[in-house]
């Protein structure tokens, strides 16, 4: 119940900063898509990091796994459970059908974000 009410609090504060954002002039709009595309862009990288860490350390001790005979793999089972994934994935959902709305509405901002985001993940 209380996790419900937080949802429906961040959904009308960001229904908000949407009707914010879009009584800002040009430059305001930009500034704010930058900076906040560099900020998201540099968390990524870090973030993206470790990931990448634990991902590769974890296929390789797979690999080891396997070809000691720890561990046994079914690779048809496997492609089918990630082309079922994937399908699944592909589907318009309406988080992402919102999220193309607003880019769409805010399209000086959401330049701004995106080449904040790749300046962010570049530095």
């Amino acid at each position: 119940m209380q996790a419900q009410k937080g949802g429906e609090k961040a959904k009308q504060s960001l229904n908000q900063a949407a009707k914010l954002l879009n009584q800002n002039g040009f430059a305001k709009q930009l500034i704010t898509g930058t900076a906040s595309g560099w900020f998201t862009g540099a968390v990524v990288k870090h973030a993206g990091k470790g990931i990448s860490l634990v991902l590769g350390s974890g296929i390789i001790l797979h690999q080891i796994a396997h070809n000691q005979g720890i561990i046994k793999q079914d690779l048809d089972t496997l492609k089918e459970l990630a082309q079922k994934k994937a399908s699944e994935m592909s589907k318009n959902t309406p988080a992402i059908q919102k999220m193309r709305g607003f880019a769409s509405k805010n399209k000086v901002f959401t330049a701004g974000f995106l080449g904040g985001f790749l300046i962010g993940v570049a530095l």
